[in-house]
């Protein structure tokens, strides 16, 4: 109608349409002013929010260290890729360490763990660097963090804080439990860790018998194919996954968390590449029962899923049957004889204590588990890791505002302790 009636009355009348709707538009914005101005508009409740604000973890820095020869590159961070780049998700913030990775002993280990330590100085010089530190490696880059803490158990007086500082670990070799080249960390390192292993990673899972071969060649396999890729893909926070806590010497809750994270396939089943879908249903049954004869884990054989071999819980396995041998026993004890009442008292007498309780979690984000008397396990040097049945305790997972977050998971972990 606009445009009609400007057209229709010549080029008057539009230079008359145009000062009339400049002047509505002037008339418009003073009007919106004078509001403004005198009933500004109403803010959010900053003030209400802002303990929680304050009460929020802080953004963390990781310090991300290479495998061994991926390192000798600092194009790609792969390690920031792994665990799904979780640990690099915004608000926190990946900052690679470069050194020399050479697979090739504790000297290179070492020199990488003076970089890791100039890096976190580096990072505590800054004005405002008073988020929480997490150093993250893979493989080789895992032995960096083992001897950066083995340094710091030495030296106590140059030791970062424990409660500034946390580290992953992925497919580390020198892990406790399953590691090809095993040296253990110091057993009571006030460092929060958390390990990673991936089953049949050959240089984290190795098999505890070397002479079961079946076992030996498909850990093998794994040291290329699980080792290099497995971790990409694995989720912290996966029902599946197997969580255990090892006591410290004194008895007291360990620091350092073992996250173990089931493979599916076999990486022997798996080196077949476009054949492994078809033969995995023939062969993992009959392959994997004698594969994990081979390994000696704190958890107990595992299977196909994350259900161990001996059963989902052991020790509630035993409890659930202890019930019903009470059930069955006290009907039969109505109808027989009271000898028969006798041998079925006996019969329900409370079974000898299981050698490990696994524990897991029923859905995310609680992902506490626990091992209860967990039998001592030699490591691939020989040596015993403790006389006695360790302890392992529940530990509480990051909230469900943070899930999927290893960094968040670690002080999580911490507070809640």
């Amino acid at each position: 109608m606009v445009c009609f009636a400007a057209s229709a009355g010549g080029a008057g009348d539009w230079g008359k349409l145009v000062k009339s709707l400049l002047g509505t538009g002037l008339s418009a914005a003073l009007t919106a002013a004078i509001v403004v101005a005198t009933h500004p508009p109403v803010k959010p409740a900053i003030a209400e929010v802002g303990l929680t604000a304050l009460s929020a973890p802080l953004p963390a820095t990781v310090l991300t260290l290479e495998g061994g020869l991926v390192g000798l590159q600092n194009l790609v961070p792969f390690t920031q890729l792994q665990l799904r780049g979780d640990l690099c998700d915004p608000p926190d913030t990946c900052q690679a360490v470069d050194y020399d990775a050479w697979p090739l002993g504790q000297h290179y280990n070492e020199q990488g763990a003076k970089r890791v330590i100039s890096a976190i100085g580096a990072i505590r010089a800054l004005p405002d660097a008073t988020g929480p530190i997490t150093l993250f490696g893979h493989s080789q880059g895992g032995q960096v963090i083992y001897a950066a803490l083995r340094r710091w158990a030495a030296n106590p007086a140059s030791a970062p804080d424990p409660s500034s500082l946390s580290w992953v670990s992925i497919g580390n070799p020198e892990n406790n439990f399953g590691g090809r080249a095993a040296t253990p960390l110091p057993a009571d390192s006030p460092y929060l860790g958390t390990e990673v292993i991936r089953q049949y990673d050959g240089w984290a899972d190795w098999p505890t018998d070397p002479t079961n071969l079946l076992a030996v060649a498909n850990a093998a396999v794994g040291m290329s194919n699980t080792h290099v890729f497995g971790y990409f893909d694995v989720d912290l926070n996966d029902p599946e996954n197997i969580r255990y806590t090892p006591d410290k010497a004194d008895g007291t809750p360990g620091n350092i968390t073992y996250v173990f994270v089931p493979t599916p396939v076999l990486p022997l089943i798996a080196a077949t590449g476009l054949l492994a879908p078809l033969l995995n249903p023939i062969l993992d049954p009959v392959l994997r029962p004698i594969i994990e004869k081979g390994y000696q884990r704190p958890i107990g054989p595992v299977g196909a899923s994350a259900t161990p071999a001996v059963g989902p819980n052991p020790a509630a396995a035993q409890s659930a049957a202890a019930a019903q041998s009470n059930s069955v026993a006290q009907s039969n004890s109505e109808a027989q004889s009271s000898s028969a009442a006798q041998s079925a008292r006996a019969d329900r007498s409370p079974a000898a204590p299981q050698p490990a309780e696994v524990a897991r979690s029923a859905a995310a984000p609680d992902l506490g588990s626990a091992i209860a008397a967990a039998p001592a396990l030699p490591d691939q040097a020989g040596a015993v890791l403790g006389d006695e049945p360790r302890q392992v305790h529940q530990r509480r997972a990051v909230g469900p505002e943070r899930q999927g977050r290893a960094a968040r998971q670690v002080r999580a972990d911490r507070t809640a302790d």
